[in-house]
């Protein structure tokens, strides 16, 4: 299934010469997260420049509650293709320990192929490369007369998940054209598994929409001073450490310090848990918020 956008260029764009691109994911909207983020801003700013762009990803089954849906989100100025399922899992000893999606289909790399020649693209820019099957697939498959490249996001701990994971991918990372880190921390993570050279190109923001002009939420506001937390419930992101800190600062200064915080996970009862009775009051768990965060 495609969406398309209002209308699609095959041009030149300044003195850039316009290029069909194929981005590849597993995680796209209505999954919200740090990559989705980076897909949609990547495939408008390409879009933007006269490239022609298909964002590649799957139809999510049971899309996580997000507490802001009602909130207008940008349409897409790119098409949208959709193919096979993607499951949200999240399996605490494998990887990094992170809340993921996995894309799978009946001959789904295949599908996946024969989507590319038909588009006769230029490049196939996948992200996420070690998040099996549907980005290995999507390397595969990739036409001969294409460019491949990835964008590896995460930092990964030397796990036997790990181990058995980067033996099955490696063939399609080493096929890879171009390898992307977005910071010189995830390189080291990966070179004990792929060892290739890499090219660090840091995560942008979206100054527009992530702006201090934005209108704060009014029930934050007052004498007190506000601690904000904003990422997933996942291990590495250390919402253990800051509900620690503000138990620290809350026994030093009381109420005068709340924690705010943005994000959900499999994880939320476990954090709940550790907050004491005495600083429940002053800690306000947000949800997944999505279009809002700004605001906070």
């Amino acid at each position: 299934m495609a969406e398309s956008p209002p209308e699609c260029q095959h041009e030149r764009a300044g003195t850039i010469t316009a290029v069909r691109i194929a981005i590849v994911t597993d995680f796209y909207y209505p999954s919200l997260g740090g990559i989705t983020e980076h897909v949609d801003g990547q495939a408008r700013s390409l879009t933007e420049l006269g490239h022609e762009v298909t964002v590649v990803t799957g139809k999510l089954l049971q899309p996580a509650k997000v507490q802001d849906d009602a909130l207008t989100v940008p349409e897409p100025t790119f098409e949208i293709a959709r193919m096979g399922t993607a499951l949200r899992l999240y399996m605490p000893k494998w990887g990094n320990g992170a809340e993921t999606t996995h894309t799978v289909g009946l001959r789904l790399g295949r599908r996946v192929g024969a989507f590319f020649r038909s588009r006769g693209l230029d490049v196939v820019h996948v992200h996420a490369p070690y998040n099996p099957p549907f980005p290995a697939w999507a390397i595969e498959h990739t036409p001969h007369d294409a460019l491949s490249v990835a964008t590896f996001h995460s930092v990964f701990p030397q796990t036997l998940g790990m181990d058995i994971e980067a033996e099955w991918i490696r063939p399609a990372i080493e096929r890879l054209d171009g390898r992307i880190c977005v910071s010189e921390a995830c390189i080291g993570s990966l070179t004990p598994y792929f060892p290739y050279a890499y090219d660090v190109i840091p995560n942008g923001i979206d100054t527009g929409h992530f702006s201090p002009d934005a209108e704060p939420v009014r029930e934050l506001l007052g004498d007190h001073q506000n601690i904000v937390f904003i990422g997933r419930f996942d291990p590495r992101n250390g919402v253990d450490t800051m509900i620690h800190a503000h138990e620290l600062l809350f026994a030093e200064r009381g109420p005068a310090v709340r924690l705010i915080v943005v994000g959900d996970g499999p994880l939320r009862p476990l954090y709940d848990r550790m907050i004491s009775s005495r600083a429940r009051p002053y800690v306000h768990f947000a949800g997944r918020l999505n279009r809002s965060r700004p605001n906070y």
